[in-house]
This record gives structure tokens, C-alpha cells and sequence, in this order.
């Protein structure tokens, strides 16, 4: 009887052992799907993510293009327009145009700048080089008309002033045929002074100020003072 009371007292601790052992192997399975749908989910996000990326890119891109063929559109409209008026321009429909900006414009200054950018210059072909010098010889054209006493074209590039004299001589010649054309039985206007500058020309009016400051003011050469030497 003893025998068998321990034999039977053993067997439920065998059981106890195997539902805990069976407990841990299912408590394992468990944590490993849920690692594995946490890596699905990571990878289902990561794709939608993507997809999110790949659609925003594609609108950036579509609106970036839209835009850069707009200003293209743009650009050649511009050109197309000014090349059919350069075609059918007219001197007479040019001294139309100053009549009617006389209409319009009330105050007139005595002195006319041009600026010729620089960030063009570069850029420039030589048919459009030629071009920018007809227009800037008709606009003293236009100055004259309205009485303006000086006209100065500035290009910081020099590439005008390179071919100044091809420019003096196209402007002088255009401005005399106008003058004569369109100036009958008028009082006579005063003579129109035209300048071509670039950046070399600051240079030598700022090497002649400091000169003059080092030997005024050796010890006392600031900025105000720098500033009026400038202005005078």
C-alpha cells in the first residue's frame, strides 16, 4: 500500500510539470506572433508611408513643371511680340508714342540713367547686343523730346563701353535724322549730353578722394567724412 500512494502521489506532480511546461512553450508562441505582426505593421506603415512620399513627389514635380512652362510660355510670347514690332516698327509710330507719353507723364527729370543689367551680359547674343544699342539711341530720341538735358547709360560689365564708339555713332546719327525729321519751325532745344559708364569709372573719382582726405585729414579720416568726400 505504500508503494502505491507514493506512485499515485507522484503522478499529479508529473502532470503539474508538464501543463507548466506546456504554459511556457505557448506563452513563447504568443510573444513571437505578436513580434511578427508588429513587424507587419511596421512594413504595411512603411509601404503607405512611401506611397505618401512617392504621390507628394509626383504633385511637386507636376506643379514645378507646370510653372517652369508657364514662364517659358511666357518668355516666348514676350519674344514672339517684340520681334513682330521691331518688324513693322515705324520711325513715325515711334514719334507717335513719345506724343502720347507726353500726354501722360508729368514730371520730367533732368537727367535719364539707363542701367544695362549685368546679370544678362553674359547671355547677350550679339544680334540682341546690337538691338540694346538701337533702343538705347532711340531713347535719347525720346529724351530730347521732352527737353531731358543728359542721358548716361551704366553697364557695371563694360561690354558697353567697349564698343562706345560704335554706340556715339549710332546714337548721333539716329538723333540728328530725328532731330531734323520732326523739329520743323520749333524753337531750338538745348544740346543733349550722352554718357557711357561703367564700374571703372567710380574707381577713379574714389582713388582722387582719398588722396585729397590723406593730405587734408591724415588723422581723423572717418566715415562721415569718407561719405562727404563722396558727395562733393
Amino acid at each position: 500500500m505504500t508503494t502505491v500512494l507514493t506512485e499515485t502521489a507522484d503522478q499529479p506532480i508529473l502532470q503539474l510539470n508538464t501543463t507548466k511546461y506546456i504554459s511556457n512553450i505557448n506563452t513563447t508562441e504568443t510573444s513571437a506572433e505578436i513580434s511578427k505582426r508588429s513587424r507587419a505593421d511596421k512594413i504595411k506603415n512603411s509601404n503607405r508611408n512611401t506611397l505618401s512620399h512617392v504621390f507628394l513627389t509626383a504633385i511637386l514635380y507636376t506643379l514645378h513643371f507646370i510653372y517652369i512652362s508657364f514662364i517659358a510660355f511666357k518668355s516666348l510670347y514676350s519674344y514672339l511680340e517684340n520681334l513682330l514690332r521691331d518688324t513693322h516698327q515705324h520711325p513715325h509710330d515711334i514719334h507717335q508714342r513719345i506724343q502720347f507719353d507726353k500726354t501722360q507723364l508729368t514730371k520730367i527729370p533732368e537727367h535719364l540713367t539707363i542701367n544695362v543689367s549685368r546679370e544678362l551680359a553674359s547671355t547677350r547674343s550679339c544680334k540682341e547686343w546690337e538691338k540694346l544699342m538701337y533702343d538705347i539711341s532711340m531713347s535719347t530720341c525720346w529724351a530730347w523730346d521732352f527737353g531731358i538735358k543728359e542721358v548716361s547709360v551704366y553697364d557695371a560689365s563694360g561690354i558697353m563701353k567697349s564698343v562706345s564708339v560704335d554706340l556715339y555713332k549710332q546714337q548721333s546719327t539716329i538723333l540728328h535724322d530725328y532731330m531734323i525729321k520732326y523739329n520743323k519751325g520749333e524753337k531750338i532745344r538745348p544740346a543733349l549730353k550722352f554718357s557711357i559708364l561703367s564700374i571703372e569709372n567710380g574707381k577713379q573719382h574714389m582713388g582722387r578722394v582719398v588722396q585729397e582726405m590723406a593730405k587734408d585729414y591724415p588723422d581723423t579720416i572717418d566715415i562721415p567724412l569718407v561719405d562727404h568726400g563722396l558727395c562733393v
